[in-house]
């Protein structure tokens, strides 16, 4: 060994080198693992857009604008329509 290596030791520089290098790789690990949610989430979001936009498809529209308002009305209706109509189809089945 050198002298260097010999006062860096004594000083417990190594110590502090090895302890940055596996910060370093955790720090690396980190960024890894929080790119990865950050991609789950923009194809969640985009599915999620993509889901309101089938379900409403007046999205983006003002809220309070009659047609949207009427659309949103005649959607909801026929949904609750179907609904009433299995529930009374299952019905007898659940008796």
């Amino acid at each position: 060994m050198n002298l260097r290596t010999l006062i860096r030791k004594w000083l417990g520089i190594e110590n502090v080198l090895v302890k940055l290098i596996s910060i370093s790789i955790e720090q690396q690990m980190l960024h890894t693992e929080l790119r990865r949610v950050h991609m789950n989430i923009i194809t969640h979001h985009d599915a999620l857009g993509r889901i309101i936009a089938k379900l409403d498809p007046l999205y983006g529209v003002d809220e309070q604008d009659p047609a949207r308002r009427a659309e949103s009305d005649r959607i909801s209706r026929q949904a609750m329509e179907r609904l009433e109509a299995e529930a009374k189809a299952r019905a007898p089945y659940n008796q």
